[in-house]
């Protein structure tokens, strides 16, 4: 369909394929940059998780080490003293 401008011919179809080559690469953009916002809140959600994971994970082992490692110094210490005792003569 042709329409009458300014004494000029204009086509309503060539319009709108001007305006679709326009706002068609503005739409992806913001796509494109919403995509990329909702990975990186993703990405941050499963990070805190997984530090979150750790911290509770370390907050019962250690504890336990540290009782193991205890336990083992005072075994150390009794073999120490028992080697010691064993070389004295009687």
């Amino acid at each position: 369909m042709r329409t009458r401008l300014n004494n000029q011919f204009c086509s309503k179809a060539g319009s709108i394929i001007l305006e679709t080559a326009i706002v068609t690469p503005v739409f992806l953009l913001l796509a494109t940059f919403m995509l990329t916002a909702i990975s990186c809140a993703r990405a941050d959600i499963l990070f805190s998780q997984a530090v979150n994971q750790v911290t509770q994970e370390l907050a019962v082992v250690v504890p336990v080490a540290g009782a193991g490692i205890d336990i083992a110094g005072e075994a150390l210490i009794c073999i120490n003293n028992a080697s010691i005792n064993s070389d004295k003569p009687t």
